[in-house]
């Protein structure tokens, strides 16, 4: 860093101050780290600290307006193992979209709505089959991969039902809710 006011290289100091930045049209008030000459007294441009400091604007103005997170995005994504592009190509979205939300852009409500609904499995699923045109093979043999460890199995043919309240049950990782009838799978004989 250089000072643009009297050429000073060394000696700076940091002040935290109350600051507001404009993200998209919203005044978000951040505590900022900023910068000063000691030699001076003039603001000293700090990439580093103006990076962070539009963060945290950034990440204020996702928790004032319930958004996800980069790294609720990238768990979303994660959760089907697909890469960036194929993500975004399910959801239906730009190829390069989600790489820029993961690593920091903010998106728009519709498409946090979006990605947010499609971390339910039927959802993805919905997803998928809309927009499997956009995927090469691998990325379907992929995805079908991915849908395939989360489908019930039926471990035999032979079953049995009893009549039952409303539950829960877990199956697969996922939550379904029973209604009428619990399926008890006995081996076949």
């Amino acid at each position: 860093m250089i000072c643009s006011n009297c050429y000073n290289e060394h000696n700076f100091e940091i002040r935290e101050e109350h600051e507001v930045i404009c993200v998209r049209g919203d005044n978000i008030e951040i505590v900022s780290k900023v910068t000063y000459c000691k030699d001076c007294g003039q603001k000293v441009w700090n990439p580093e600290h103006d990076s962070n400091n539009l963060k945290v604007a950034y990440s204020l103005y996702r928790k004032k307006h319930n958004l996800l997170t980069p790294e609720e995005i990238i768990a979303i994504r994660e959760r089907y193992g697909i890469s960036q592009t194929t993500f975004a190509k399910v959801l239906g979205l730009g190829e390069k979209t989600i790489a820029r939300y993961e690593n920091g852009s903010i998106q728009d409500t519709a498409q946090n709505n979006l990605i947010l609904l499609s971390q339910n499995i039927d959802n993805f699923k919905t997803l998928f089959e809309h927009q499997i045109a956009r995927l090469d093979e691998g990325e379907i043999q992929k995805i079908n991969d991915t849908l395939n460890r989360y489908t019930p199995k039926v471990i035999s043919k032979s079953c049995y039902t009893k009549p039952t309240q409303f539950k829960n049950c877990l199956f697969g990782g996922f939550n379904y809710e029973q209604s009428e009838y619990e399926y008890n799978f006995i081996p076949a004989i």
